[in-house]
């Protein structure tokens, strides 16, 4: 081995006693061996998953990955992406190994990272975001037919005075799902139209926290909604914990729904009805267009659309005006 990579016959020895450490190879007697992790590892694809920031955003997509990664036999790094211009990232991705992007914002699309995933030839993948200009294949839910899903479950109740409670983020889902409420507003002349609370929360670990004030500082203002729609379920979490600072009854009060379903929505006391985003689907399309990209194969189409469900659990009801 020396020899054939023309380093010292040390530097081939500590190589392979860190192969040793690592458990690829093994010594057995005067040979070493190379373990069968390590011929799982030679012949594994290893997919590539690069996200933003870790929240309930890219979490459940994160998982979902690993599982549909463990059922094709592919091993999985994760890499947190350190701004646009991040240098690791830029490697990776120009590596022409397999990537899957989990992108909410489109800031990044506009750096150096933007650059190469528009630039590469490997097998990449974005989740939660449209690329203009299609030059990756990508996979995001429809955010318009997710707040649609939510005011058409509200409205079959009864409820009429509807609050969609959102973050300070500024991206193509809470532009969509803004819009499609100012038309519902429009299309409903006996529905009063209610201004969207906007949550500034400083961090993602704050976001309940914040939105806990935040929907208490409205009700000093405002007069109760029938029912509340959240953007995440970090926020639904806090607006539920707010109300009830207010001694304020879910659903008997104001029904809750929020647009996500993660495990913080069906743990909730009471869980809350969801817009279903299906965080796993989104990876299981993804990951197929991965594997087609690795067979040589040209996807049909760049862009896939993922229609969310409408989950109803405790938090939602009539208004108590309905009996």
């Amino acid at each position: 081995m020396a020899d054939r990579f023309e380093v010292s016959y040390m530097t081939a020895r500590r190589a392979i006693e860190s192969l040793v450490i690592d458990g690829l190879c093994e010594r057995r007697g005067k040979r070493t061996v190379i373990t069968n992790d390590a011929l799982r590892l030679v012949s594994s694809v290893r997919l590539n998953l690069l996200c933003a920031r870790l929240n309930t955003f890219s979490e459940p997509f994160l998982k979902a990955a690993e599982s549909v990664a463990r059922e094709n036999g592919w091993i999985t790094q994760l890499m947190i992406i350190h701004g646009p211009n991040d240098p690791l990232c830029l490697r990776v991705i120009a590596s022409g190994d397999p990537c899957i992007v989990v992108l909410p914002e489109d800031a990044l699309l506009r750096g150096k990272i933007g650059q190469a995933l528009a630039g590469t030839h490997g097998p990449v993948v974005i989740i939660g975001n449209r690329p203009g200009g299609d030059p990756v294949p990508w996979v995001k839910a429809d955010d318009r037919a997710g707040m649609q899903l939510a005011l058409r479950h509200l409205r079959e109740l009864g409820h009429s005075s509807i609050l969609f409670v959102h973050d300070a983020w500024q991206h193509q889902g809470l532009a969509d799902a803004l819009e499609v409420l100012r038309e519902d507003s429009l299309d409903q002349p006996s529905v009063r139209p209610l201004a969207p609370l906007c949550v500034a929360a400083g961090g993602d670990q704050a976001r309940p926290h914040v939105a806990r004030e935040a929907i208490k500082g409205y009700l000093d203002e405002h007069s109760l909604p029938s029912a509340i729609i959240c953007d995440n379920d970090e926020l639904a979490l806090g607006v539920l914990h707010g109300l009830r600072d207010r001694r304020i009854e879910i659903p008997e009060d104001v029904s809750l729904v929020s647009i996500g379903n993660t495990v913080l929505a069906e743990y909730a006391v009471p869980s809350l009805s969801v817009v279903d985003v299906r965080f796993g689907r989104h990876m299981r399309v993804a990951t197929d267009i991965i594997s087609s990209l690795l067979k040589g194969d040209v996807p049909q189409k760049p862009g896939h659309i993922i229609q969310p469900r409408m989950i109803q659990r405790e938090s939602t009801a009539a208004p108590k005006t309905l009996g």
